[in-house]
């Protein structure tokens, strides 16, 4: 006769279970916290210039053109009173003029009212939410050469040949240079070089008041000249 014992029974079951081991919870995941991705600002474009809304600067009446491929024109027949033709030109530049990282834009438009006068100005326009805003305009001239634009060390780069006091209309010969900057969102002029006939280049340095002096009354200025003016009277 066979006897079963309790205890017996209770050791093989736990000798069994030992052997294929129990069932452990599984580790909760340590979270990983998500950052917020912050979109990088982005620069101007070439095809959002060539999309702006341009204040003419000639017309001097507070007009605005809406361009369209980079072009907006206003009538057909060049002798009209109210023709206008707006481009922009192959000269622009990319490059942070407001400090904030981000491209900006430096463009010569070109403006064209009937008849021959084809005028180049520069016009600049910032990067806001990746969107351009027109800040500020100056004339180059009517008619100019441009060789080059650039942006530098937040300033505007023009190389371009103008007219001299004795040129014609149609055929400006004075070579020369000059530097923006944009100061409280307006163009500033600092730096302006000609070119002598015999390719000598006249430049003004002013070395007192030193750049961003403020004056409330007359003050003296002082600095030198590559070549001396008439008679030496500057």
């Amino acid at each position: 006769m066979v006897r079963h014992h309790p205890l017996t029974l209770f050791l093989i079951l736990a000798l069994a279970a030992l052997a294929c081991g129990f069932p452990t919870a599984s580790p909760s995941p340590t979270p990983v916290p998500v950052e917020a991705t912050v979109p990088t600002p982005s620069g101007l474009t070439l095809e959002q210039i060539n999309a702006v809304q341009y204040p003419a600067l000639v017309r001097e009446d507070g007009f605005v053109a809406q361009l369209v491929d980079g072009k907006f024109q206003q009538g057909t027949d060049a002798a009209d009173v109210d023709f206008a033709y707006i481009q922009v030109t192959q000269f622009y530049a990319f490059g942070d003029l407001t400090g904030d990282g981000v491209d900006d834009a430096a463009v010569i438009f070109l403006e064209n009212y009937g008849g021959t006068g084809n005028f180049g100005v520069l016009a600049i326009y910032s990067s806001v939410a990746g969107e351009p805003v027109f800040l500020d305009s100056t004339l180059i001239d009517d008619r100019p050469m441009i060789n080059s634009i650039s942006i530098e060390n937040g300033e505007v780069f023009i190389d371009a040949i103008v007219h001299g006091f004795e040129d014609g209309g149609c055929c400006p010969t004075l070579p020369t240079t000059r530097r923006y900057e944009l100061v409280k969102d307006k163009l500033r002029l600092m730096n302006y070089t000609t070119d002598a006939p015999n390719g000598t280049r006249r430049t003004i340095e002013i070395t007192a008041p030193i750049g961003g002096t403020e004056a409330t009354n007359s003050v003296q200025v002082t600095g030198t000249v590559s070549i001396a003016p008439f008679e030496n009277n500057l």
